[in-house]
């Protein structure tokens, strides 16, 4: 699975190349706003490109590296204080923050990532909009809601067996 979430630095040349995306205006961030579809031609021109194959994870492997153990509660979830917003509301780089114990970053918080379950697709975690009570492996929300400016991605490359 991806370190973190899919940034414009890593999805800039798919972009380029195939003409199916603008090239993200701020690289550092989150890819964000791709509809599952655009997701899965991207995972099929980093498959045929690298010679592995990529996709987006299942919900069962997702939960599975979901872990909150770095010891620092820094999730980019809203977090608000006397009516004052102290955290949240907008995304952070997607290589930022502190890492849990398999050297994951933003599981929870920041975009909301799209995962596969039942043959459908769901977003999990939370986002940088979403209480921070709230953001957690528990997280789920359906495809029905429409792919947002905080719904991102990462991705499974799949080992040869």
């Amino acid at each position: 699975m991806t370190r973190s979430e899919i940034s414009g630095n890593d999805i800039s040349a798919f972009c380029n190349q195939t003409r199916l995306c603008q090239p993200p205006t701020q690289p550092a961030l989150p890819v964000v706003n791709l509809p599952v579809e655009q997701i899965q031609r991207y995972a099929d021109w980093l498959t045929a490109r690298s010679g592995s194959h990529y996709r987006l994870p299942r919900l069962d492997e997702w939960l599975a590296v979901a872990r909150d153990d770095s010891g620092m509660a820094d999730h980019n979830c809203r977090l608000v204080s006397g009516g004052r917003v102290l955290r949240g509301q907008r995304l952070r780089p997607a290589d930022e923050g502190y890492a849990n114990s398999l050297g994951l970053l933003n599981l929870f918080g920041n975009a909301e990532e799209w995962v596969q379950q039942d043959g459908d697709f769901i977003t999990v975690g939370g986002s940088a909009l979403t209480d921070m009570g709230n953001c957690n492996a528990a997280y789920r929300n359906s495809r029905a809601a429409p792919a947002d400016s905080l719904r991102g991605f990462r991705l499974v490359r799949e080992l040869a067996q």
